[in-house]
């Protein structure tokens, strides 16, 4: 069993919680239920053998009590969406899951800046880069899922939408197993904590056999992914995903 960071439950009685964030904004919780919150969160990070390097804490808890101080350095906005915690500037390192992690994110959020909708230009491939594409399946559906990475100009742009989709559009071969001409619409992951890598699914609910099935889990080639504004006008087309995934992976065999 993995060891747990385990703060001390007396931590729910400090006098007050510091929150800073790596820009010096300042958040203080006052009351226990907040107190409680925060530290049944933390006391469930994982330690874990790893010797990152990492940058600048993208906050840091101080838990303040009657006679000392606990310091803890934060980093939840990592593009895995898994934080990973310090003690005290100690070497040990401590990792939370997903959910608590989102969790923290949510708790310690700081008011957004207000940004004025911007028109959604052109997006290419310098924008938008494919770097996964997975197919699988159950009796039921067939899901398609999509990782992609977004520049900062293209992370401005649609933070600053409404709301944008992403469109999945099928070759014919799986189109006549599916029995679909079109494609499926789905509304993209709204643009959050600076994070730069998403994941969309597109899902087709399927009555095939599992022999079917497998082969379209098989089959890669001829899949095309379109971006589209609020208004569902396309914007950028990304044809035969398959091989740009390959060849971003190309690249970064070449980089390592």
């Amino acid at each position: 069993m993995n060891q747990t960071l385990k703060l001390k439950q007396s931590d729910t009685a400090a006098l007050r919680i510091i929150v800073m964030k790596e820009k010096g904004d300042v958040k203080v919780f006052g009351n226990v239920k907040e107190h409680e919150l925060i530290v049944n969160l933390l006391s469930k990070a994982e330690r874990v053998e790893a010797d990152l390097q990492l940058a600048a804490a993208d906050y840091t808890v101080t838990i303040e009590r009657e006679h000392n101080k606990e310091l803890y350095e934060l980093w939840i906005h990592n593009e895995d969406r898994r934080g990973w915690i310090k003690k005290n500037k100690e070497k040990e390192l401590y990792v939370l899951s997903k959910e608590d992690t989102a969790a923290l994110v949510e708790f310690f959020a700081f008011p957004e800046q207000t940004v004025n909708e911007m028109p959604m230009g052109e997006v290419s491939n310098k924008d938008l880069q494919l770097i996964r594409f997975i197919i699988v399946s159950n009796p039921q559906v067939i899901q398609y899922k999509v990782t992609y990475q977004v520049s900062h100009a293209l992370y401005n742009t649609l933070a600053a939408q409404p709301e944008y989709y992403l469109k999945l559009t099928f070759p014919t071969k799986i189109q006549n197993t599916l029995g679909i001409k079109e494609g499926t619409v789905v509304k993209g992951e709204q643009m959050k904590n600076g994070y730069r890598q998403y994941e969309i699914q597109f899902t087709v609910p399927c009555n095939l056999s599992e022999a079917q099935r497998k082969a379209i889990e098989r089959y890669y080639e001829g899949y095309n992914l379109f971006i589209l504004d609020y208004l569902q006008h396309i914007k950028g087309e990304f044809p035969n995903i398959i091989e740009i995934v390959k060849e971003h992976g190309m690249k970064m065999d070449l980089k390592r």
